[in-house]
C-alpha cells in the first residue's frame, strides 16, 4: 500500500493522473464542517486487482491518499468489497473520525458498521 498525506508527502509528488481521467465535480459534494470524505474503488486488471481511496475534507482540499493491490479472485464485487475493507482498516489505523465513506459498492454499509462514526453513501459510477 503507498500513502499520499499532507503530513507526508508533498502534494508535488502524488502522481498524476492520466489525461483520459475524468472527474465530474458536479456530483462530488463536500462533507459537512468537522467530517472528512472518503471515496473508494477499485478495479480488474489483467494481472490482479487494485484499488484506491481518496480523503478530502470539508472544504473539498486533499487530506490523504492511499493505493493499494488487491488478492482476489476476477470479481468485480468481491474487489469492490475488499476496496471499502482495505479502505476503512487504513483510516481507523490513521485515526480519522467523522468519515463519510463514498462507493459505487451498495453494501458497504455492513462494512463500516464496527469502525465508529461512519456515514456510508452509495454514488453512481460515471459510465466510460
Amino acid at each position: 500500500m503507498r500513502h499520499f498525506g499532507s503530513k507526508h508527502t508533498p502534494h508535488s509528488e502524488v502522481p498524476s493522473l492520466p489525461s483520459s481521467f475524468r472527474v465530474s465535480s458536479n456530483n462530488w459534494t463536500p462533507p459537512q464542517p468537522g467530517f472528512i470524505k472518503c471515496n473508494v474503488d477499485a478495479t480488474l486488471f489483467g494481472s490482479g486487482a487494485g484499488y484506491g481511496v481518496v480523503v478530502r475534507n470539508s472544504e473539498g482540499k486533499f487530506v490523504a491518499a492511499c493505493i493499494g493491490r488487491l488478492h482476489c479472485a476476477d470479481d468485480p464485487y468481491m474487489a469492490k468489497t475488499m476496496a471499502v475493507k482495505e479502505a476503512l482498516t487504513w483510516m481507523k489505523t490513521h485515526s480519522f473520525n467523522n468519515i463519510i465513506l463514498e462507493s459505487d459498492l451498495k453494501q458497504c454499509h455492513k462494512i463500516a458498521s464496527d469502525i465508529g462514526n461512519v456515514s456510508v453513501r452509495h454514488v453512481n459510477r460515471l459510465p466510460h
